[in-house]
């Protein structure tokens, strides 16, 4: 079964209806659908509904209402208000004050009596006189003296002066591997050598004289 949808030129609206029909009468069983995809994929088309439904019939709609703001009219000037509210009546405004510093009034001083007596202060407490500290003086005439001194201290007869010699850089002194002897003509090497006698190449000659060249 499948939908289908037609348009009608009489009234010009679009149908729809089902048809029993398939779209293939040979079905294949090993029907691939991505191979042949235009073969079961029909285009749907929504029609439009123009009825009414029940959520129409129970909720109407309702325009929302907006309360406006009282305005007063335009020109009216309103009387002054003097009566007392409820804020002027209950609140009592208090006006803060600075904490003041605590200090004892002395009023009336000269009026006042004298005073002879003698207090308990005076009676306990006993005033002593400072005694600067005297400096202590030594009895022995041990110490410095100004006088100027020729003798000899014991560092001075037990110290013993030496003058710094500098240290020489050692060297140190290997011996040789092979000893020192006359080996001018012990050697292998010229024993086995034979020195050749320097001769020019004949062709060398021919370029000499061709050139000018004199040669001895």
């Amino acid at each position: 079964m499948s939908a289908r949808i037609y348009f009608d030129n009489d009234d010009g609206e679009y149908h729809s209806f089902v048809d029993d029909a398939d779209p293939e009468n040979d079905y294949d069983d090993h029907y691939n659908p991505n191979k042949h995809p235009n073969a079961y994929m029909e285009r749907m088309q929504a029609v439009p509904f123009h009825g009414e439904t029940t959520y129409q019939d129970a909720y109407p709609w309702k325009e929302p209402q907006i309360p406006k703001r009282r305005r007063s009219a335009s020109g009216r000037d309103l009387p002054p208000f003097y009566d007392d509210t409820t804020n002027k009546v209950d609140y009592i405004p208090k006006v803060p004050k600075a904490t003041k510093t605590f200090k004892p009034k002395y009023e009336g001083l000269s009026n006042e009596i004298p005073f002879h007596g003698q207090t308990s202060h005076k009676v306990d407490y006993v005033p002593r006189q400072a005694q600067r500290q005297k400096a202590i003086k030594k009895e022995s005439n041990l110490g410095p003296s100004n006088a100027d001194f020729h003798g000899k201290t014991l560092h001075q007869l037990d110290y013993d002066g030496r003058k710094g010699e500098r240290a020489k850089p050692t060297r140190v002194q290997s011996e040789p591997l092979f000893p020192k002897t006359n080996t001018i003509d012990s050697t292998t090497h010229k024993a086995s050598y034979v020195r050749l006698k320097n001769e020019n190449c004949p062709a060398e000659a021919i370029l000499n004289k061709a050139r000018g060249w004199v040669v001895k």
